[in-house]
């Protein structure tokens, strides 16, 4: 994914009322990408994890907050964590860093380039 291509995708998301969080990435991000990332503010959390994606979130209603993992680069993907008021930041890392691993397996899983495919006969 490139600088461009997350502007668009924080600019989509903005528009329905999430805020960017958080970016994960599976490497080290180059300076064209962590300067794009400083754009949206200094508060942008950055850090390595098993999946390339970025966290958005929002309020959900009174008494929650939601959080999406939005995969960067490949297929499309997003999956969400709804964080309760009160929670203590060590849960609420558990939770973000276990979504990253369920879409981690999923990914590795449904958009595998590995699968066998057998050919047909005709």
């Amino acid at each position: 994914m490139t600088g461009t291509d997350l502007t668009e995708l924080v600019i989509q998301y903005e528009k329905h009322g999430w805020r960017l969080r958080r970016i994960v990435s599976t490497d080290t991000l180059g300076p064209d990408i962590l300067r794009e990332i400083e754009a949206f503010g200094d508060d942008i959390y950055v850090s390595l994890s098993v999946v390339d994606g970025a966290w958005f979130s929002r309020r959900s209603g009174e008494r929650s907050e939601t959080w999406e993992l939005r995969r960067l680069g490949g297929s499309p993907l997003a999956m969400l964590a709804r964080i309760e008021p009160h929670s203590d930041p060590g849960g609420i890392e558990k939770i973000l860093r276990e979504i990253e691993e369920k879409m981690s397996h999923k990914t590795k899983s449904v958009f595998s380039t590995d699968a066998k495919v057998s050919p047909t006969s005709a």
